[in-house]
C-alpha cells in the first residue's frame, strides 16, 4: 500500500526556520528570486529536506518555495553531485538534516575539518580587513576635525 504524505505548515516552517538559521536567512527570502549561490542553496537543501522527510511532490515544495516544479527537479537533480564534491554544501545540508533529526551524522567527522579551517581563514582575513578600515576611518576622523 503507497504511504500518503502528511504534512502541516509548522512542519514546513520547522524545515524552513531551520535551514534559514543555518544560512543566516529570513524565512521570508526563501521566496525571492535571488539568485545568489547562499539563497539558492538555501532553497535546493529546503527543497531536498521537505522531500525526504514528508515525501512532498515537486508541485508542493515549489509553492512552498514559489518557484515552479521544475526548479525543484533540478536542485533534486544536482544535489548529489553538490553534496559529494562541494564542501560547504555538504557541511550546511549535513546541519540541516541533523538539526530535523533525519541523520545521526557527526558534525566533526574528518571531511569537515578543511571546510571549518577554510571558513576560520577567510574569518580571520575579514577581521584584518575590518580593523583595516576602522584604522582608515579613525584616521579620517582626524583630519576631517582638524
Amino acid at each position: 500500500m503507497r504511504h500518503i504524505p502528511t504534512y502541516s505548515n509548522s512542519d514546513i516552517n520547522n524545515v524552513l526556520n531551520c535551514v534559514g538559521s543555518v544560512f543566516e536567512i529570513d524565512v521570508k527570502e526563501f521566496k525571492t528570486k535571488t539568485r545568489t549561490r547562499k539563497y539558492v542553496n538555501a532553497r535546493r537543501i529546503a527543497a531536498i529536506l521537505l522531500t525526504k522527510k514528508y515525501l512532498m511532490t515537486t508541485m508542493a515544495v515549489g509553492a512552498v518555495l514559489n518557484k515552479d516544479h521544475s526548479s525543484i527537479v533540478f536542485y533534486r537533480n544536482n544535489h548529489d553531485s553538490l553534496y559529494k564534491f562541494d564542501k560547504e554544501y555538504a557541511y550546511f545540508y549535513d546541519t540541516c538534516e541533523k538539526a530535523l533529526g533525519l541523520s545521526d551524522i557527526k558534525i566533526k567527522d574528518e571531511k569537515y575539518v578543511d571546510y571549518v579551517n577554510t571558513l576560520v581563514i577567510r574569518i580571520e582575513q575579514q577581521d584584518k580587513e575590518l580593523e583595516e578600515l576602522r584604522e582608515k576611518l579613525i584616521k579620517l576622523k582626524e583630519v576631517i576635525n582638524d
